[in-house]
Parts: C-alpha cells; sequence; structure tokens
C-alpha cells in the first residue's frame, strides 16, 4: 500500500489468511492475475517476529471493498487456490503421496557396496552381490535403481571372480612350493653321509 492509500485504508476489506508467506503470496499472484488489487497486511511484521504471527492472524490478504466478491469467487473457482486456502484454514497438511524409494536406495547401496568392496576385497562383495540380485529385475524400481543393482552385481561377480583365480594362484602356488620342500628333503633324505 503506497503514501495515496493511507487515505483509502477504510475501503480495503480482509479476503483469507494464510500461515506461511509462501501461501499468501500464491494467492495473492491468482487474484492479481484477474486485476484485482491485493495486500497482504502484517507482512514485514510477521517475516520480522514469526512467533507473533499466531497472534496477529498470520498474513492477511485484503482487497479493495468492490473487489471482495470477485476475490471470493476467483478463489473458489481456482480448485488449487481453493484447496491451498482450506488446507491452510484447517491449519492441517495435506497428505500428498510419498514416493516409496526404499528399494532405489537399497539399489544404491548395494553398487556403493560394490565399490567399496574394492578396498576391502573380498569382504562386501557377496553382500553386494545378493542385494543386487534380489534388486536388479524388480518392476517397482526407477531405471536408474535397476541400472544400479545391475552393476553392483556386474561389479560383485567380477570382483568374485579375480578374488577366486587370484586365491587358486596362491594355493597353487604355495602347493608347488611344498611339494618342491618336500622333494628336497626327501632328496637329501636319500643321500648317504
Amino acid at each position: 500500500m503506497s503514501e495515496s492509500d493511507t487515505a483509502d485504508e477504510s475501503d480495503w476489506v480482509s479476503l483469507t489468511s494464510t500461515e506461511d508467506l509462501a501461501s499468501a503470496r500464491i494467492l495473492a499472484s491468482a487474484l492479481e492475475s484477474a486485476d484485482i488489487e491485493v495486500f497482504v497486511r502484517d507482512m514485514n511484521m510477521v517475516a520480522q517476529a514469526p512467533y507473533m504471527g499466531g497472534s496477529k492472524g498470520g498474513y492477511r490478504l485484503e482487497v479493495r471493498e468492490k473487489d471482495h466478491a470477485d476475490a471470493e469467487a476467483i478463489l473458489a473457482s481456482n480448485p488449487s487456490v481453493a484447496e491451498e486456502e482450506a488446507r491452510l484454514l484447517s491449519g492441517g497438511f495435506v497428505e500428498e503421496p510419498v514416493e516409496d524409494v526404499t528399494f532405489d536406495r537399497r539399489a544404491k547401496r548395494a553398487l556403493r557396496l560394490a565399490l567399496f568392496g574394492f578396498f576391502l576385497w573380498p569382504l562386501l562383495h557377496p553382500i553386494s552381490l545378493v542385494m543386487g540380485g534380489r534388486l536388479a529385475w524388480r518392476g517397482d524400481l526407477s531405471l536408474r535403481a535397476r541400472k544400479d543393482a545391475r552393476m553392483a552385481m556386474f561389479i560383485s561377480l567380477f570382483s568374485l571372480v579375480v578374488f577366486a583365480f587370484v586365491m587358486t594362484s596362491i594355493l597353487r602356488t604355495v602347493n608347488q612350493t611344498k611339494q618342491a620342500e618336500l622333494a628336497r628333503k626327501g632328496a637329501a633324505a636319500a643321500v648317504p653321509r
């Protein structure tokens, strides 16, 4: 409201109130798009002292008295604005559907385990392989989560194959070394002194 509007202050009537500034601006924007002047009363005070919002009624939207009926009709005819107003006036929250992302998180965790498993080789790869295997072909996963699960399986399976190859090479080398020692001891025992 400007200086020239102070003389006409009695011309403003309360339309509705909101608990937060964002909702007040949404409602004000809907009204301004219909060429209705809107004033958000106590906007600065409630912004500076939010604890006073409840005692002052939050953010009050006011319109010119001549536009009051039109403003109410606009709020009632626009479902999204009307729902927002009803939610704010009821003081409750509208529950929105929450997407179940637990399996997506598990797929991401399986991929992290597979990658982190290179540092604790091969302790985490069996866990990652099982997690990825359970999640890789689930229909309710996002495409990204499915890719993460399959990548975790591939990394873990590859790492376990490499680990098995390395372990068999090490065991073969140890076995050959023991056989060579036994052959030397046997040869040394067979030589007369």
